[in-house]
């Protein structure tokens, strides 16, 4: 499935960075694309809603992680709550991310871009939908006790739409 995702990569600048879940296992990157136009997309993930691609990019094995040209300790977090994607790239085992932060008023307007770069044993995507929540940066994000979690904690949901 990476080699028709590899293929899909360009639709990802000015998608939406959504979360990340690091753990012992590996990576977890939540991702959305900027909306695609559905009579051209000849590619058989299904599109939400909002004609976007959306799901999660799965990094195993972990071998290196680089932010800025700086090795890093794990685990590997969301600088701020929201990241726009400007570049995403797979070349064999390593994906390359370059990501404009947004912090969401009134905490002030993030002005920080990071250059990811992570070799790993294995890369896939899994297309996932998340059209039955709502995405927005000011949304309670709930455990499955309803409890208020961190957004990208591997526990958390959104309130559903009403």
């Amino acid at each position: 499935m990476l080699m028709k995702f590899f293929e899909c990569t360009a639709y990802f600048h000015d998608g939406s960075l959504l979360g990340i879940i690091d753990n012992e296992t590996g990576i977890n990157f939540f991702l959305e694309s900027a909306e695609v136009d559905p009579s051209s997309f000849l590619h058989t993930f299904q599109l939400s809603k909002e004609n976007t691609l959306q799901g999660i990019l799965h990094l195993k094995g972990i071998k290196k992680i680089l932010v800025d040209g700086q090795s890093i300790k794990r685990p590997l977090n969301m600088k701020y709550p929201d990241g726009e994607i400007l570049n995403l790239d797979i070349q064999g085992e390593t994906l390359f991310l370059l990501i404009e932060w947004k912090n969401s008023p009134p905490r002030g307007q993030a002005n920080d871009v990071s250059k990811i770069e992570i070799k790993a044993e294995k890369i896939y995507w899994e297309n996932k939908l998340f059209d039955s929540f709502k995405v927005e940066k000011d949304d309670e994000y709930l455990d499955a006790n309803n409890r208020p979690v961190k957004r990208g904690q591997h526990n958390s949901r959104l309130y559903p739409e009403e």
